[in-house]
């Protein structure tokens, strides 16, 4: 079990850092083949990414893309986008072509090696790491040629990455974090553990180093202070099974006899709920053109309360369907609830704009106004909800007890 704990959590932090584009690039002298109006249109689809509109995103580059030569940029968000919607070889293709436009083009190399990396094309992904290095040496492809390094099972050349990306920039806290696995992986606890609470000291409410130092902390004998550690990370992440059966041992050491059978039969139960969502996240990735693999995925991540991931699942969906005007309300809705309200509002407000009379939007928008004490704004929503969706069963019991 802990094997694939951390094996999942190098790919992440390889996958922490993905270039921002051209602001980040070095200055080749190359005139912007983009004219006024079709720059304004990139800053949109910029925009649109940052939103992660992606199907808006790449509406908007495709246009470009058809100008015959829209220039490395495009081609570089485009990648983004693709990469982020799992279509890998779009990815890497559209990738290719800011290679051929610019080879030094900063990111680039770093970016198709992620992408490689996904397909477990290991060496090209070390080409493209390599080549990054070479044109712009940098914390993030040394962390990222180490993760390789991992996967081809060169455990020695790992840690030499590992470590140069730390040299590099002190405060990158996947490097730390990978070293605390290799040592782990290592047999050497100790090593391990001070790497962990050193990047854990950067970031205080990391969930991953959290788990990384209680169990670390487990595995020393320190079952007290890994009980404390481990117990913060299950209240971030509480389907974390792997903390959770940790904490049983912590549990068990401490003669804390009964916490601990409790807490294993919830980890136990967790973890085949974890695995289902690994099935489906696995079906999801595998066929990244399927609605109903992602919505599928989405719908079990939220049931887990995996928010987050959630929302990135969701988001993929409403690429393949972005006229689904149910779904993208779900999004909005997930937005608010994870504190992301000024989200949240402008999708609501972009679903009535394609919409007026989506009623269940209004009814949210009601809703968020009514919190934030807009009661002018909370009441026209309303209106408008009961207008159009009088069958709602949230506005049916509201009528009824008004006696309406």
């Amino acid at each position: 079990m802990k094997g694939n704990v951390v094996r999942c959590a190098s790919i992440i932090a390889i996958l922490f850092g993905v270039s921002c584009g051209k602001s980040d690039a070095p200055d080749t002298g190359q005139a912007n083949p983009l004219n006024p109006g079709q720059i304004r249109q990139f800053e949109l689809a910029q925009l649109a990414y940052s939103a992660r509109d992606y199907a808006g995103a790449l509406a908007l580059t495709d246009s470009l893309a058809r100008s015959g030569s829209p220039g490395a940029d495009v081609h570089f968000l485009r990648g983004r986008i693709f990469f982020d919607i799992h279509e890998y070889d779009k990815s890497i293709e559209s990738y290719e072509k800011v290679v051929d436009i610019e080879t030094e083009y900063a990111g680039v190399h770093h970016n198709l090696g992620n992408a490689f990396f996904q397909k477990r094309q290991y060496r090209q992904a070390q080409e493209n790491y390599e080549e990054e290095i070479q044109n712009h040496p940098a914390a993030l492809p040394w962390h990222a040629l180490g993760g390789v390094y991992e996967a081809l099972g060169v455990a020695d050349s790992a840690r030499m990455a590992y470590d140069r990306a730390i040299q590099i920039d002190s405060t990158y806290i996947p490097a730390y974090a990978s070293m605390a696995d290799w040592f782990e992986r290592e047999g050497m606890f100790e090593e391990g553990l001070e790497y962990a609470e050193r990047a854990l000291a950067m970031d205080r409410e990391n969930a991953h180093l959290l788990f990384t130092v209680g169990r670390l902390r487990q595995t020393l004998g320190d079952s007290e202070a890994a009980g404390r550690v481990l117990t913060k990370a299950i209240e971030k992440e509480p389907w974390n099974y792997g903390a959770m059966f940790q904490l049983a041992q912590a549990f068990q050491a401490l003669g804390e006899s009964d916490d601990a059978s409790r807490l294993l039969q919830t980890a136990d139960r967790i973890r085949n709920e974890q695995s289902a969502i690994d099935l489906l996240a696995n079906s999801a990735r595998s066929q990244p053109e399927s609605f109903e693999k992602q919505i599928a995925y989405a719908n079990a991540l939220r049931k887990s309360r995996r928010l987050e991931e959630a929302v990135s699942a969701y988001l993929i969906a409403a690429n393949l369907r972005p006229g689904n005007l149910s779904l993208q309300n779900n999004i909005a809705t997930l937005l608010l609830e994870l504190g992301h309200p000024e989200q949240a509002l402008s999708r609501y407000e972009q679903i009535i704009r394609a919409d007026s009379t989506f009623g269940e939007t209004w009814l949210n928008l009601a809703a968020y106004y009514s919190r934030l004490g807009d009661d002018v704004n909370a009441k026209r929503a309303w209106d408008k909800a009961v207008q159009y969706a009088p069958d709602h069963p949230v506005v049916k019991r509201a009528l009824e007890a008004r006696g309406n």
